[in-house]
């Protein structure tokens, strides 16, 4: 998302909610877009013009009121360009919160496969030749294939990770990271479960 409004936009404002508890607060306020997007311009510590700027609200599970914002984003300041992303299963937590439904573009977004994995290690003559079926000449290099498919295999294609492995080349540091992808996942399932013992009281 970073990349994209680098590549796009003059501007790119990039909000965390996991981490940002100013900004929930603003949005657990109301839905007056003014004063959100002026709470924003402090944030970014000066002003922007509409049209130039990214605006990135990311984890937007983690800040409800702030996903049910974008409606009034798009109907009372459309000229605002605005990604949100986050976890589907922690949306799925925040149950009878408003969504806007029809003012969302969906993306949904997948762990690399195995071409896409090669690609991004920068393989792309060998991940050209998967897409050829040129069998005779892949067997020629099988031996590549099998370490690539063997890094695939303990890397995995969560993009996190295979930055990570990109940036450093240490598997200690990739197992971190798949480590932290486990422990965020079996707290959101933890507290699906949690909600729903609840409910049947």
């Amino acid at each position: 998302m970073k990349e994209f409004g680098a590549r796009y936009f003059k501007n790119t404002i990039y909000i965390n909610f996991d981490n940002n508890e100013v900004m929930k607060k603003v949005f657990e306020i109301d839905f007056d877009i003014s004063r959100i997007i002026s709470a924003i311009k402090i944030e970014y510590g000066k002003s922007f013009d509409s049209e130039e700027t990214l605006i990135i609200f990311d984890e937007i599970q983690e800040a409800p009121k702030a996903l049910a914002s974008l409606k009034y984003f798009n109907e009372n300041a459309p000229q605002y360009a605005i990604i949100a992303a986050g976890s589907l299963l922690g949306v799925a937590l925040h149950k009878g919160t408003s969504f806007p439904v029809g003012k969302v573009d969906f993306m949904h977004l997948y762990p690399l496969n195995f071409y896409e994995f090669i690609c991004a290690l920068g393989e792309n003559q060998l991940a050209q030749l998967l897409l050829a079926n040129d069998y005779e000449l892949m067997n020629a290099y099988a031996t590549r294939y099998a370490e690539l498919l063997k890094k695939y295999y303990y890397i995995g294609g969560m993009a996190e990770a295979v930055q990570t492995y990109i940036d450093t080349e240490d598997f200690y540091e990739v197992r971190e990271i798949q480590k932290t992808c486990l422990s965020i996942t079996k707290k959101i399932l933890e507290n699906m479960h949690l909600k729903k013992l609840f409910q049947g009281l």
